[in-house]
């Protein structure tokens, strides 16, 4: 297998494992950036949340969230790569030129997975299910209430 390829299945995976493992301590970050009435610290919320919710709640929006993690790694990989040879040909200096390509993937990669970063935020958010039935649930919602820019824009 190319070593480009392998790369990337590893990065989709890593990051995968990675943002199941931290996903309950984003769904609580979400719900307290959102919501005005959480008056408590994370240690008491958690549990409430749980008897509330139930442990599945915990994860709502990991699926987008590991959905993002495999295009946004092969971008970022491939820009950064296709940038850093492209500057090489100019012989600066060799820290700047991976700032540069580094940012330039970044900002790439933001922009594109930005939709998905949107959606999951919006299935995060929510409590009990009461908004959205998932993904497409959530992009028809989004579209229907405000056309594309509710999506990609987040107006």
């Amino acid at each position: 297998m190319d070593d480009n390829v392998k790369n990337f299945v590893y990065a989709g995976f890593g990051g995968m494992i990675s943002r199941t493992a931290t996903a309950p301590l984003e769904r609580l970050k979400v719900l307290y950036q959102n919501k005005s009435n959480i008056k408590v610290s994370y240690y008491t919320y958690f549990p409430k949340l749980i008897k509330r919710e139930g442990y599945l709640s915990l994860f709502n929006g990991n699926g987008v969230n590991c959905l993002r993690v495999i295009p946004e790694s092969a971008i970022r990989y491939s820009i950064f790569d296709y940038s850093k040879k492209y500057l090489e040909e100019y012989s600066m200096n060799k820290n700047l030129n991976y700032f540069i390509a580094g940012s330039i993937s970044g900002i790439v990669a933001s922009n594109v997975v930005y939709p998905l970063e949107t959606m999951r935020t919006k299935l995060t958010a929510q409590s009990n299910n009461n908004l959205y039935n998932g993904y497409v649930d959530c992009i028809k919602k989004s579209y229907y209430k405000n056309d594309i820019y509710d999506i990609s824009l987040n107006k």
